[in-house]
């Protein structure tokens, strides 16, 4: 027989439950405790005991229409003698101290201060090889090429990695003394390229029209030797090609690095997952780039969120020496200081454009659209001269 679930009967139920769940958590007659029944329950609430004695024979005599519901309806209180304070006060705690161990072993119990350096892990005196990809990007290169120039302590090397740029990209690359690496074009596949050939310890990937702080070499060696962390990048400032800052943009950058797996992954995201993109100069160290098999060459666009997630799953080695098991990795945002990335195609598309791209391409990857319909879906969607 199907029971038709009106809104009326929806209402006392859940009201029902509700009453319930408060009386076994309290074990109180009243629908909650308040601080005034707690003392009059320790002073032997006199003239509570009156008023509700009293409220039952009305009740009764009446048919049941006043006096405490606990008392109508046979409920036995434990609230009389004070035991409902010491149960209360108990379930709290135990409360607290369930949620804070649940949250402890999410993260990592065996490392609940993940900022600390790792034992016998110094990457103080680690290379770094900066890889920059480009296709036709004179306009924007010479700044990028003065920029790393003047990095300090400086990077081992910078390596080019061109997609058959028709412009002056290379010429102005080699003019500066830095290697150009040829490529097929496509970002994952020029950056896997330069990876391949490059000698660093650690990779940093930094896009052309971003520029990097003075010292973001010390900065990405003290970021990696965290423990867990296995891969690390910059809050970025969004700027305009006049300068002008684009505060809207720039804080919904680093919130969404946040949000995104919050929402589509709890778990993960507890344990250390971020989602962070190309232009916040993404690093991480050559042996655990190459050990996921770099950046996936069929992702026309999120390939830089997918080698988060892909880095994450893989994890880090444990720091116990008796142990082989891998936690997952550590994704970390650098808070300061921050890298400065152009946002020609952002200024003009607008926040809400933008916005609205960016959250459509990433659903799709998330959803598992193939590489075939992403192609497709960027083509549609990015239809400007910064392609």
């Amino acid at each position: 027989m199907r029971i038709a679930w009106t809104g009326e009967r929806c209402r006392a139920v859940c009201s029902r439950q509700r009453l319930l769940f408060k009386r076994t958590i309290y074990h109180t007659s009243q629908p909650c405790c308040r601080p005034a029944d707690h003392r009059e329950r320790r002073a032997g609430r006199t003239a509570g005991h009156k008023s509700a004695a009293s409220g039952l024979r009305g009740g009764a005599e009446s048919g049941g229409g006043s006096g405490p519901p606990d008392q109508r309806r046979g409920y036995t209180s434990f609230g009389d003698d004070g035991r409902g304070d010491v149960y209360c006060r108990l379930a709290q705690i135990a409360l607290l101290l369930g949620a804070g161990v649940l949250v402890v072993w999410l993260v990592d119990e065996n490392e609940a201060l993940p900022f600390q350096s790792q034992p016998g892990v110094s990457l103080d005196k680690a290379t770094v090889s900066i890889i920059v990809p480009t296709w036709n990007e004179e306009a924007v290169l010479p700044g990028l090429l003065q920029n790393l120039s003047q990095l300090c302590p400086p990077a081992l090397e910078i390596l080019v990695a061109d997609g058959g740029s028709s412009d002056r990209t290379v010429q102005i690359a080699e003019a500066a003394g830095f290697k150009v690496v040829p490529s097929p074009k496509g970002r994952a596949a020029q950056m896997n390229f330069a990876a391949a050939s490059a000698k660093g310890d650690i990779l940093c990937f930094v896009h052309a029209d971003s520029h990097l702080p003075e010292r973001a070499v010390a900065v990405v060696r003290k970021t990696l030797g965290w423990r867990r962390t296995v891969l690390g990048g910059f809050r970025t400032n969004i700027r305009t090609g006049e300068g002008r800052l684009l505060r809207f943009m720039t804080l919904h950058h680093f919130i969404k690095s946040h949000y995104c797996p919050a929402v589509v992954r709890p778990l993960d995201y507890l344990r250390g997952l971020r989602c962070l993109f190309g232009d916040q100069t993404l690093f991480c160290t050559a042996a655990a780039f190459h050990g996921v098999g770099g950046y996936s060459r069929e992702l026309p666009i999120m390939e830089d969120a997918d080698l988060c997630l892909r880095l994450h799953l893989a994890g880090a080695p444990s720091q116990r020496p008796s142990s082989c098991k891998r936690r997952r990795g550590r994704i970390v945002q650098i808070w300061a200081p921050p890298a400065e990335t152009s946002g020609r195609r952002l200024a003009a598309w607008g926040n809400l454009h933008a916005t609205f791209v960016h959250f459509r391409i990433a659903l799709a990857w998330y959803w598992g659209a193939s590489p075939e319909q992403l192609v497709q879906l960027y083509n549609r969607l990015y239809t400007d001269k910064y392609r």
